[in-house]
């Protein structure tokens, strides 16, 4: 059995492998290439780190 599972959580791609989850961005559209962000162990953390780089990069287009 399959144990891989693909999120889209807000414009991120979290992938689940085994025991970890993959946080990716895409990088390249035609090729459907991402870019591997960062790792978390739960998808609840997976989910906060995602809304964190969205809203740091909010708060840095503001000021």
């Amino acid at each position: 059995m399959n144990n891989q599972i693909d999120i889209n959580y807000r414009g991120y791609k979290v992938h689940k492998a085994e025991n970890k989850y993959i946080i990716m961005q895409l990088i390249n559209i035609p090729e459907k290439r991402y870019e591997v962000i960062q790792m978390a162990d739960t998808l609840d953390e997976a989910k906060k780190i995602v809304d964190y780089m969205i809203a740091s990069r909010y708060w840095k287009q503001a000021n």
